[in-house]
């Protein structure tokens, strides 16, 4: 947090940080979070689990989409970027692995496919994303806290 208001303190609108998952999680989700973290930290991008802004950069961004059911911390990143600096922290915020552990590679292509094939249209229902809206699956490994 500390990160966060020295950001702010330094002239940033807003910011936000990526993420690290608790226990451990399959090796394919730990390649694909890295490759997409490298990304998110090129482009100055925020995971949703961790945002923060000014109230004035919120209200001049429009805030988060509500019609948006996934990726929407992009969307309201890129609003924000368009109000002034946004900037990621560098340490990563302590997050649940469950859903990473709870759905397979292929489910988990599967969402990413339909959303980059659909675009926004994919985004706007809670119709194929089920990791974050489906039933909740049960936990298949349990935490490990040495992480």
């Amino acid at each position: 947090m500390s990160q966060a208001i020295a950001l702010l303190q330094s002239g940033c609108i807003g910011g936000g940080a990526l993420v690290r998952f608790d226990g451990r999680i399959p090796t394919w989700a730990t390649v694909m979070f890295e490759c997409m973290s490298l990304t998110y930290r090129l482009v100055s991008f925020s995971t949703g689990s961790f945002m923060f802004c000014t109230r004035d950069a919120f209200k001049q961004s429009g805030g988060f989409d509500e019609k948006l059911f996934a990726k929407e911390e992009i969307h309201f990143a890129i609003a924000l970027k368009r109000v002034g600096r946004f900037r990621l922290i560098q340490d990563r915020v302590l997050t649940s692995g469950r859903k990473m552990r709870a759905y397979s590679l292929g489910e988990w292509l599967g969402v990413f496919g339909r959303i980059a094939l659909k675009g926004s249209r994919a985004m706007s229902s809670r119709e194929g994303l089920d990791p974050w809206y489906g039933p909740r699956r049960p936990d298949s490994g349990r935490p490990d806290s040495s992480r």
